[in-house]
């Protein structure tokens, strides 16, 4: 089974660097429809999608429905973005001072899998949450007789989800492996009773997985 994931493009939350979990359902910002404008106008998206799936995000339909206008899409709220609890409400000046003075968090590394703001899920419990919830998919997927699939979700989840499957290069745990906005990969997939093998076999916006990650940190950290 072929799957590609892509990230939804940016909100002016995501502009301003601040955290935009589930809490907020905030749409695509005029940048961010100009970025997916400008990708599909390059070409990088696959011609036929096959099946498509976003999270309960408006962000990740709004995304699907200008590369492929027209076309259905149905939602799993499983494939929501990382709850970031109390930061999702906090503006820009607050949420830094919280996150790197009161918050204890030090960024993304391996000591930091299991913090988490107040009412909001740790890299683990992602992690756990995807392991849960892409079995269940692709079963779905199968039942439905779909062999080709593009799903649009966020960022901290396609890196957590991948990290759960140790998928190279988007497997582990470093500031630069997310998939930049509008961007994504192909899988390939398999499914032996409970087991999930992910393979990546193509970039959507690059000639190599490098090509479509960003450096997280560098972007948004002040």
């Amino acid at each position: 089974m072929r799957i590609n994931i892509i990230r939804h493009s940016t909100t002016k939350r995501n502009e301003e660097g601040l955290a935009t979990g589930p809490g907020l359902d905030v749409p695509l910002s005029p940048r961010g429809i100009k970025i997916i404008k400008d990708l599909k106008a390059q070409g990088i998206y696959p011609e036929e999608p096959g099946a498509l799936y976003g999270s309960a995000l408006s962000r990740t339909v709004e995304t699907l429905n200008i590369i492929y206008p027209g076309r259905e899409v149905t939602q799993r709220a499983c494939l929501n973005e990382r709850n970031h609890g109390i930061l999702e409400f906090m503006e820009k000046e607050e949420y830094h001072k919280w996150l790197y003075e009161e918050g204890g968090y030090e960024g993304m590394s391996d000591k930091d899998l299991d913090w988490a703001p107040p009412g909001g899920e740790s890299t683990r419990q992602v992690m756990e949450r995807a392991k849960r919830c892409f079995p269940k998919l692709v079963d779905e997927f199968i039942e439905k007789g779909y062999d080709l699939v593009t799903i649009c979700t966020h960022g901290a989840f396609i890196r957590d989800m991948f990290c759960a499957y140790n998928v190279p290069v988007l497997g582990e745990i470093r500031a630069d492996a997310f998939l930049d906005n509008g961007k994504g990969v192909t899988l390939e997939v398999e499914k032996d009773g409970d087991d999930i093998r992910m393979e990546v076999v193509g970039a959507i916006g690059g000639d190599t997985v490098k090509d479509v990650l960003i450096d997280y940190m560098s972007r948004y950290k002040e």
